[in-house]
């Protein structure tokens, strides 16, 4: 966006500008597509095929006897929800209303980005080396910790604290938990209906986490403005997190698990 931005008027952007993101979106999804329909499924999901073994509704069958499980495995995932939104959205405007001027928050947010990366490849290595729940622990525990104190960095007004505060808050939290979380989903439902667990835990994440935050946090900026409703939006996410501890904590290990079923 900053490369886009910088190329034209901010008349042009706004007029026309905008629509080049939808168009990369759209090329990305073809590109989705046809990696999708060249890839093939799993030898485990292909032996249980072979066996005659699929469920005509594994969608209802996971509902029935795992719930609890697609419970906590979304518990999980709405507090990346409330990661990306406090860190990657809300902190892009704070940012803003205490004096970042121009496209100094959205650099600060692509830096953070770049880290996210590297954090989100050391998380997925850690995570076969060492084990799913320790790695999604800690990236709790630091969210928990560090969703208020992150906006007294930005506070400062200080690029440099700023640019720490994002590597810190959507850098680490969001990439090194969201290395280990592809492995967390899908070893937590065997193979009968692992697809349809880990999209249902997935999916209702997004209603209350992901969806249900940034309209809680509205109501919050409506009520307190911009300048007093970190606190109470801080104290939000911090509820998600520590949820998802609990969830975490009850989840068993499934490093090594074996994958049949």
């Amino acid at each position: 966006m900053i490369i886009v931005k910088s190329l034209m008027t901010p008349q042009d952007f706004i007029a026309w500008g905008w629509r080049i993101f939808f168009f990369v979106g759209f090329v990305v999804a073809v590109v989705g597509i046809v990696i999708r329909r060249t890839t093939e499924d799993s030898f485990v999901f292909e032996r249980h095929k072979a066996q005659s073994a699929i469920l005509e509704h594994p969608e209802r069958a996971v509902w029935r006897d795992m719930p609890l499980t697609i419970l906590r495995t979304s518990l999980v995932n709405a507090m990346f929800g409330g990661a990306f939104f406090l860190y990657f959205v809300f902190g892009t405007a704070y940012m803003k209303a205490v004096g970042f001027a121009g496209d100094t928050p959205e650099t600060i947010g692509l830096i953070a980005a770049v880290f996210m990366l590297a954090f989100m490849i050391i998380g997925s290595l850690l995570a076969d080396i060492v084990n799913r729940r320790t790695i999604l622990l800690t990236a709790a525990i630091v969210f928990l910790v560090f969703a208020i104190p992150y906006f007294y960095l930005v506070n400062t007004g200080s690029f440099a604290l700023a640019v720490i505060a994002e590597i810190i808050g959507f850098g680490f939290v969001f990439g090194f938990g969201y290395g280990a979380i592809p492995t967390f989903y899908t070893e937590n439902f065997p193979t009968r209906y692992r697809a349809s667990g880990a999209s249902a835990g997935y999916q209702i994440a997004q209603v209350y986490g992901g969806g249900l935050i940034p309209i809680l946090a509205g109501l919050i900026l409506q009520a307190t403005g911009i300048r007093r409703a970190y606190i109470y939006i801080g104290l939000l996410v911090m509820v998600y997190a520590a949820l998802a501890i609990f969830a975490i904590l009850r989840t068993p290990e499934t490093k090594g698990a074996k994958l049949e079923g």
